[in-house]
């Protein structure tokens, strides 16, 4: 008997197990001695690793955290809708050459002065109208835009990683559920 008859001799004896009962220490054994023995997952354990992973992100509650947004898809969900606010108000301030939002204009007359270039309320504007393009950003206001962009600006400056979507690349099997 060699290495891989040895190896395929207890996956499939975890396989069937699997199959039949469903219990996780057997999952649990079967990742575990894949990982001591170096080797790679089977299929059926990768996708029995997937589908637990995807029914913990879609039913598990973020503790202390209530509400419509305390499971973990929801807080994802409200997130991913405002990184493609501020996606689209930092594609606005990269075509009008700009670092940051201009300062919310004064109150009163404005002055008779020369154009100062972009507005803030012209450049949530322009953000909207890319926003209006997106299936799953549309019917926002301009506040949440404007709001969507602080709260982002400012976690990313913190150094959080919650926004960062553009550094995931989200690949699942056809066959994860």
């Amino acid at each position: 008997m060699n290495h891989q008859e040895f190896y395929d001799g207890y996956l499939n004896r975890w396989k069937k197990h699997w199959e039949e009962t469903g219990l996780l220490p057997v999952l649990f054994s079967a990742v575990g001695m894949c990982a001591e023995w170096k080797i790679p997952l089977p299929e059926w354990a990768s996708l029995a690793v997937l589908n637990l992973i995807i029914d913990n992100f879609n039913t598990k509650s973020m503790p202390g955290v209530k509400g419509p947004h305390a499971r973990l898809k929801s807080r994802m969900v409200k997130d991913y809708a405002h990184y493609l606010r501020w996606s689209a108000v930092r594609s606005c301030l990269f075509l009008a050459g700009l670092d940051e939002l201009p300062e919310p204009a004064k109150k009163g007359r404005p002055p008779k002065s020369k154009d100062n270039g972009p507005t803030r309320d012209g450049l949530l504007s322009e953000a909207m109208q890319l926003l209006s393009k997106n299936k799953y950003a549309q019917s926002v206001t301009q506040d949440a835009v404007e709001e969507s962009y602080t709260t982002v600006s400012g976690s990313r400056a913190a150094g959080e990683d919650r926004f960062r979507f553009e550094d995931f690349q989200l690949i699942a099997p056809q066959s994860a559920t």
